[in-house]
């Protein structure tokens, strides 16, 4: 391409291009989402972002997020589930923060326009168990024997918002004392962060007292609080989500 300069004006060259929406997670349209960073893809770095210009609406207030390279990470905010929201951009509010010269903006295929404002939509899904802690049929589990000291205490972590009442995620450990096994059935309370973390941080960590009398941890939670599968390797019992670990000797 021929490209000459007159003045300091480029005659020639490719304009810089508007900055456009590549892609969009979860993608417009899509249902189930079981929760994970929201995610938005630009063409090109918009050189920043403004809470006018990029949200989530629904049942949450706005989503805080963060920059990197040409992907805008939204925080990863517990949703509702079964619910349907709508992801906004704020087409104009994006143009205003390119740097190359350019001063439009659009949506992209990956979302639709609706009056200057790029929408898409997606639905999360029911309740599911998105992990628990320690993983469900772990082995040699570690932790400071008869204290509160675990290297990971035991947690559920819901993907999307369910508020749980005393007594509905509990552990029950069974372990041997040297000359009988003994049942630690009280795990004290729960905490719960964003409604969709739980731990037992009161749980207290019994290590196996060989090999061959290994301490069993089962934990549950009721599927009546609006499981319809057990999931993160789970069990289902038929009224409970179930799994166990041992502890390390």
């Amino acid at each position: 391409m021929l490209v000459t300069v007159v003045n300091s004006l480029v005659i020639g060259a490719n304009p810089p291009a508007p900055l456009s929406v590549s892609s969009i997670s979860p993608a417009n349209g899509s249902t189930g989402f079981i929760g994970g960073p929201i995610t938005i893809t630009f063409n090109k770095n918009p050189n920043g972002t403004s809470g006018s210009a990029i949200y989530v609406n629904g049942v949450t207030t706005t989503n805080a997020y963060s920059s990197e390279s040409n992907a805008t990470i939204l925080s990863t905010a517990y949703l509702a589930p079964n619910t349907t929201y709508t992801f906004k951009v704020n087409k104009v509010a994006l143009a205003s923060l390119q740097t190359d010269g350019e001063t439009t903006a659009t949506c992209g295929t990956a979302m639709t326009d609706v009056s200057g404002v790029c929408q898409s939509t997606f639905t999360t899904a029911y309740l599911k168990i998105y992990s628990v802690g320690p993983a469900a049929g772990s082995t040699n589990v570690v932790g400071t024997d008869g204290t509160t000291g675990w290297n990971v205490v035991p947690n559920i972590t819901f993907g999307t918002t369910k508020v749980l009442t005393a007594g509905q995620y509990t552990c029950s450990s069974s372990y041997y004392n040297g000359t009988s096994w003994v049942t630690d059935s009280t795990p004290g309370a729960f905490t719960n962060t964003s409604n969709a973390i739980y731990s037992l941080p009161s749980m207290i960590f019994h290590k196996s007292y060989d090999e061959s009398h290994l301490t069993t941890y089962t934990c549950s939670v009721p599927k009546s609080i609006g499981l319809s599968t057990c999931d993160a390797g789970t069990t289902d019992t038929g009224t409970l989500c179930q799994w166990t670990f041992t502890t390390a000797p």
